[in-house]
């Protein structure tokens, strides 16, 4: 199959996060990759959310590329539903392969398997290839990747994460953090305000406080990241009634130069501070939030240099969200680059596609890099 046809077929398995989950498609991707000579092993962290590491050796001598994609994708309807074709079932209209998935991450996973199965038909790779295919990257990988890494179970000379990026190379990455900030004020009836402090109006200020901060990392004024947003507000009972507490889900970047644990100190710094200036029987409290995030990074290697070349970008580029890569450079120590068709513009919505000359461009990058990539001295 080429890489349109693998793409149709894994858009048409459903693997929604927290809906259908990863199962279904590993059982269709585990047997595609063993009828390609593959070896198989399975790890599941969490029951049903199955994470493949299979691995080929070429006769030659070479490195070990590892390829990392992640199979669950969001739901159909992420707060709305607009979508103008099924969901789960490909459709191909001027040029654009539509379904959920399809640029996130299917399309990257079916450039990167077209490319390596075309390899192995034609015997013209070298070294050793592990395809790495994870669960629960939506959901910050806590029983994916981050658990592979941690349990030491990758090891490679090089990996690409196939995340979309319209096809250009990406050794940097922005972090992503998040926070959940508890705090209480001093509720009643609205009748009687007076003395009462409503914990929304402190978790207003609070903001004002982390925007102040987080703009002090931009390079530069106009720069979008990083920001602050505010992803989930919750608390309160009626309009009727001062609130005694509220809880804010919210989150930032972490730039590719900066250091996720110092954000952490820097923000404890801005909540002790915060609390020290509202009244004594208030409190805020702010602590990472399912697991944190993703560190940034910022990787180079002679691999990635030949990645570009290939690509023909004459500068690499910095994705711009959050993917498993943080993971593999930071706690596996391997040198890597986010790399794959589509654009991130198209993640996550209704009508999601890739073109079909992103996806074709992206394989036959992959394949030349593969073919030449013995050739590289280190």
């Amino acid at each position: 199959m080429n890489d349109v046809e693998i793409l149709c077929k894994l858009i048409e398995i459903p693997s929604q996060i927290g809906i259908d989950n990863e199962k279904e498609i590993s059982i269709f991707l585990k047997k595609m990759l063993q009828k390609n000579g593959f070896e198989i092993e399975e790890y599941e962290f969490e029951k049903g959310r199955p994470n493949i590491i299979a691995t080929y050796s070429f006769s030659r001598t070479g490195p070990t590329i590892l390829f990392n994609g992640h199979m669950d994708t969001m739901p159909f309807s992420n707060g709305e539903n607009l979508w103008i074709v099924p969901p789960n079932k490909a459709t191909i209209i001027d040029n654009k392969v539509y379904g959920r998935g399809a640029c996130d991450m299917k399309g990257g996973i079916a450039s990167a398997l077209a490319a390596i199965f075309r390899c192995i038909k034609e015997d013209n790779g070298c070294g050793k290839i592990i395809v790495n295919l994870v669960s629960d990257e939506e959901n910050t990988s806590l029983y994916g990747t981050v658990q592979l890494c941690n349990n030491e179970l990758l090891n490679a000379d090089f990996a690409i994460v196939m995340e979309p990026t319209e096809c250009k190379v990406c050794p940097q990455q922005l972090g992503n953090m998040f926070f959940q900030t508890y705090i209480r004020g001093i509720g009643g009836h609205t009748g009687v305000p007076k003395n009462k402090v409503n914990p929304f109006e402190l978790a207003f200020q609070y903001v004002e406080k982390l925007k102040e901060w987080i703009n002090t990392k931009k390079q530069n004024v106009e720069d979008i990241q990083p920001f602050i947003n505010i992803g989930h507000f919750q608390g309160g009972t009626a309009s009727g009634t001062i609130p005694s507490e509220c809880e804010l889900f919210w989150g930032t970047r972490v730039l590719p130069e900066d250091n996720f644990d110092d954000y952490v100190l820097e923000v404890n710094e801005i909540t002790k501070k915060f609390q020290n200036c509202i009244p004594n029987d208030c409190c805020i409290e702010t602590k990472l939030f399912e697991g944190g995030g993703i560190d940034s990074f910022s990787s180079r290697s002679i691999y990635a240099d030949k990645l570009i070349e290939l690509a023909e970008e004459k500068e690499f580029d910095v994705f711009p969200a959050s993917s498993d890569a943080g993971f593999i450079y930071n706690i596996s120590k391997i040198n890597c680059v986010i790399f794959g068709p589509g654009s991130l513009q198209q993640a996550h919505m209704s009508n999601e596609f890739v073109k079909i000359t992103d996806l074709n461009k992206c394989t036959g990058i992959l394949y030349k890099f593969l073919i030449s990539v013995g050739d590289i001295n280190e």
